[in-house]
């Protein structure tokens, strides 16, 4: 074979290969491993969820149930008694609801008539919510507000018994109210149920008008209440943040002693480790008009419970106030509602255009392990009566009992001085003053009075 033949197959087998080549490169299809995208934001959750439809339930309960008879009013604050009403009122058929307008004398024996029950809630309650617990024909149920229920249990020989749906603002003076339905056969059973135990077990309480506008009811005489110490779990910060920043990779973080400040470009966190306390923002999400109560309760509820936040099983719906979009859940010990000066108790929420832009927190929870209350009980302590704490209300200068708005026992809570771990639980008056709660000295207002007697 000569040398010229022998180029020509060598440039065939070079033009062969590379036709190859290129065609190989260019249908080549190379087998990747799956990569997870580690920018993709991962939902965080601080602690475990509550399913949807028990949320109303486990935080909108009543706090004080009164029997009215005919010579005296009974009542009492303990959850669980008034749990067990709840849940047999939970069984009734709800129907049939109607707007009707009571003049003064109308209303005092609508809410204070003989043999009635009156459910008193810390502030109003938007029926459209309360639906999820009640057995109401939602298809009826009108867009109001109630912060008691009443029930006449009188049988007047009709099929059906009266229920009432009273707004805080109904008192003196008439208001309109909203009125429903309820089989006389469920009230009769309810009655045979309760009246007996509610004449011997319940304590006796006494009626006062703060305003024209406002009746309270205090414990008639002086009762005995417990102070307790519970240990602290601390929650996890870091779950908080990446449960609440919508840029979870550009936050700044700086610290001025107890206190940190996490910042991105959308949100603001500050930690008070001192106290044990969250406050969040989002500013971009402010809000000028008032939000409905329904919707602000619906949000604020969903809100927590979306980052796992009711951590605590103790907090409670406390107030609502629709024109500043605020909504606040308290915390409560045995029943009582608790109060600390540095927002340790309570879950406060600013709702904005389409979500919360404030939330105020404590990042806490106490620890119940004990099955047994009591071995976490420190000392007993008398507190004075409802008539003693309205005498020292009235002696006390600078108060204006007119801007008195509510009177109730609850807890102070403080931080035990010897161990940071624990929190010390102190029974104690307090009374709601132009829209603050302050606890009411009564050790030293009753020596006082006790010395002018």
């Amino acid at each position: 074979m000569n040398y010229e033949k022998f180029k020509s197959i060598l440039l065939t087998v070079l033009v062969a290969i590379s036709i190859f080549l290129t065609y190989s490169l260019w249908t080549y299809q190379p087998r990747y491993e799956t990569i997870e995208d580690q920018d993709s934001p991962v939902k965080v959750t601080v602690g475990e969820k509550r399913p949807e439809d028990e949320l109303a339930s486990s935080l909108i309960k009543p706090f004080k149930l009164l029997y009215h008879q005919a010579d005296k009013t009974l009542g009492t604050s303990n959850q669980k008694e008034i749990d067990k009403v709840m849940e047999d009122i939970g069984t009734w058929n709800v129907y049939d609801f109607s707007q009707v307008q009571l003049n003064e004398q109308d209303l005092k024996e609508v809410s204070k008539g003989e043999n009635r029950i009156e459910i008193i809630f810390p502030d109003n309650v938007p029926l459209s919510v309360y639906s999820q617990i009640l057995n109401l024909d939602s298809s009826s149920v009108p867009k109001a507000d109630f912060d008691r229920l009443i029930i006449d249990l009188n049988d007047k020989g009709l099929d059906s018994s009266a229920v009432f749906f009273l707004p805080k603002e109904a008192d003196k003076g008439g208001a309109s109210v909203y009125t429903a339905r309820v089989d006389q056969n469920s009230v009769n059973a309810f009655a045979s149920r309760y009246l007996k135990k509610l004449s011997l077990q319940y304590t006796e309480y006494m009626e006062y008008a703060l305003t024209d506008d406002r009746t309270i009811y205090l414990p008639l005489a002086k009762d005995e209440y417990i102070s307790y110490q519970y240990f602290t779990d601390l929650d996890s910060i870091e779950d908080y943040k990446n449960a609440l920043f919508i840029d979870g990779k550009s936050i700044n973080l700086s610290s001025n002693g107890n206190v940190d400040t996490y910042i991105s470009v959308y949100n603001l966190m500050t930690v008070n480790k001192n106290y044990n306390t969250l406050s969040f923002v989002y500013p971009t999400e402010e809000k000028v008009d008032p939000w409905p109560s329904s919707y602000l309760l619906t949000e604020t509820m969903g809100f927590v419970n979306d980052h796992g936040g009711w951590t605590d099983k103790n907090f409670q719906y406390f107030s609502i106030n629709p024109d500043q979009n605020k909504v606040t859940y308290r915390l409560f010990v045995q029943n009582l509602p608790v109060f600390n000066d540095q927002g340790m108790a309570e879950i406060s929420e600013t709702v904005g255009n389409s979500s919360v832009s404030k939330y105020s927190r404590p990042y806490f929870t106490l620890d119940f392990s004990s099955s047994d209350f009591s071995s976490s009980a420190v000392s007993k302590e008398k507190l004075p009566s409802g008539s003693s704490v309205i005498a020292m209300l009235q002696d006390t200068k600078n108060i204006d009992l007119d801007s008195v708005q509510d009177i109730v026992v609850g807890y102070k809570m403080t931080r035990n001085p010897e161990d940071s771990r624990k929190l010390n639980f102190e029974p104690s008056w307090y009374y709601k003053y132009d829209g603050n709660w302050i606890r009411l000295d009564t050790e030293q207002k009753e020596d006082v009075l006790n010395g002018l007697e």
